[in-house]
């Protein structure tokens, strides 16, 4: 597992939460919009994302808040459904949101960029590893995360360098607009002088995923990475299975790895990379924090997503609370940018590959 840095954690939970709330001229609240799939196929990303970011709010707002003004998360359902983000980015901004925070997908947040550039709201760690997010153009959009590709160099080390496999296939949704899957992954390959046996794009329909199957079995892959969400890759997985085609399958943190385990029905050689440290293994201090907090919350239902949102939570509330005497964009931008949600000693964001099995996450780096 890297070794990382947890100095925002310690800040905030050994500082921060404990500091007292200073006299304000104003006791309105700070207001985050979210538009995330709360139905739809991929609903169970927005909960989690959501649910992780509340224990943050919920406890600091207990606390007092910013300076006392309480923080309000308005979050609203895209169901994963890009035209509904772009409605409810427009609703959000109409409600004069400080700040735009965990969107989740690629395609809701490509939709929304026109209006965000037009607006310039912060735009705050969003549940993507685009790479117009990871090296955005723009300074209102902050992203915390690992990357696609930094994901798929991480996969193809693990693969290529240390299985020496060299069979690969890349399987992405239609509806994905340009993520830097492919690219991460093919341009990983091509430093090894390999290439992909097939990059294909594919629906979520049973007929279109039947179809792809029997496209790349006969090409022999030894591996075929799956971007997509948990039921997408569920279903390609089971399928695949089912017509007994049973290479390496692997998927990125976007599918959500705990979600992941409760759809698929065959764990034969299934593989993730996930930017956050397998939110059941207490034993990683950051983790026992996490599931602490969720368990004073009534929560006991752990999931990588709402790790991260979590994480996530806890830098936005920690540079909120370093900008109280002055709340404005530019020092909220100003803070958040070197932050990271995890950060190893070389300033990189992490990258965790495991082994995705029924009962448990089996670390590889």
């Amino acid at each position: 597992m890297p070794q990382t840095c947890h100095k925002l954690l310690l800040l905030y939970f050994t500082t921060f939460l404990s500091v007292a709330v200073m006299a304000n001229t104003t006791t309105e609240p700070v207001k985050l919009g979210m538009s995330a799939p709360f139905s739809g196929p991929a609903a169970e990303l927005g909960v989690d994302y959501r649910r992780g970011a509340d224990l943050v709010f919920t406890q600091l707002n207990q606390r007092g808040g910013i300076n006392g003004r309480q923080i309000q998360l308005l979050s609203l359902d895209d169901a994963y459904i890009a035209a509904q983000t772009i409605n409810n980015t427009q609703s959000l901004l109409q409600q004069q949101v400080f700040a735009l925070f965990g969107y989740v997908g690629t395609p809701g947040v490509e939709a929304v960029l026109p209006i965000l550039r037009q607006n310039r709201t912060p735009f705050l760690a969003a549940f993507t590893g685009a790479e117009q997010l990871a090296h955005p153009n723009h300074e209102f959009i902050i992203n915390l995360r690992a990357s696609y590709q930094q994901e798929a160099e991480a996969q193809i080390r693990y693969f290529v360098d240390e299985q020496n496999l060299t069979r690969f296939v890349i399987l992405v949704p239609a509806d994905e607009l340009d993520t830097g899957i492919e690219y991460g992954f093919s341009q990983a390959l091509q430093q090894r002088k390999l290439q992909p046996l097939l990059v294909r794009r594919y629906l979520l329909n049973q007929a279109d995923i039947e179809q792809t199957i029997a496209t790349i079995k006969p090409l022999q892959p030894q591996v075929v990475i799956i971007a997509g969400s948990y039921q997408q890759v569920a279903k390609m997985i089971n399928t695949a299975v089912n017509q007994e085609f049973m290479p390496a399958f692997s998927t990125l943190s976007f599918a959500g790895i705990s979600a992941l385990q409760q759809h698929l029905k065959h764990f034969v050689q299934v593989y993730a990379s996930m930017v956050v440290p397998d939110p059941s293994n207490n034993q990683h201090h950051l983790v026992a924090q996490y599931q602490q907090h969720s368990l004073q919350s009534g929560v006991n239902q752990f999931s990588d997503v709402s790790l991260e949102g979590y994480l996530a939570a806890i830098a936005i509330s920690t540079a909120l609370d370093q900008c109280r005497l002055n709340l404005q964009h530019s020092c909220l931008l100003r803070q958040l940018r070197p932050l990271n949600l995890l950060q190893q000693s070389d300033g990189s964001r992490p990258v965790f590959m495991v082994q995705v099995s029924q009962r448990q996450l089996k670390p590889l780096n």
